[in-house]
């Protein structure tokens, strides 16, 4: 996704949310291969909505720098435990393990290793910071769990494939 179009556009819907404009929003459709890896593992690969999802996480990560900022230091453990990692499993710790061209850039916002983002041009990176410029203006007439609020009540519709589906079928048929 990019700034100008789809984050600006999120951006929107939470602020939506947030002014009661709207009760719930619907942001979207993701379709995805389940694969059991034990009785305690479950792996998704999404085959349609990566960029939603990952927007989504960058958003998430954008008001955990917000709180730590802000000394919530609590809050920012409770949002990372509940919603960015594993806290029980050190082999697939993160949630979301993006396929992104800017990978890179992707795991050091997650480290929080800003100053050592080399591509400061790529999309994800511009979109962490947009978000996080967003978020920071909204801070003067909300609280970061107003927007928290607002993120819950934005919801996709998922639609899970298993292997003897047709991917690309179904997704070429739902985006037709």
């Amino acid at each position: 996704w990019t700034v100008n179009k789809e984050v600006k556009q999120l951006i929107e819907d939470v602020k939506a949310v947030l002014n009661g404009e709207r009760t719930k929003h619907f942001i979207g459709i993701m379709i995805y291969l389940e694969k059991s890896l034990s009785p305690f593992q479950t792996e998704r690969a999404v085959i349609d909505g990566q960029q939603r999802l990952t927007t989504v996480f960058l958003t998430l990560y954008a008001i955990k720098e917000l709180m730590l900022e802000r000394n919530m230091n609590q809050e920012a453990g409770l949002l990372e435990n509940r919603y960015l990692i594993n806290p029980d499993d050190d082999t697939i710790k993160f949630k979301l393990k993006p396929l992104v061209s800017d990978d890179v850039v992707y795991q050091q916002i997650v480290n929080r290793d800003f100053e050592n983002v080399a591509d400061k041009k790529s999309n994800v990176y511009q979109n962490f910071c947009y978000i996080e410029e967003c978020l920071q203006r909204l801070l003067s007439s909300c609280t970061i769990n107003d927007i928290l609020n607002a993120m819950n009540k934005l919801y996709i519709v998922c639609v899970p494939i298993g292997q003897d589906d047709y991917p690309q079928k179904i997704f070429e048929s739902i985006n037709a």
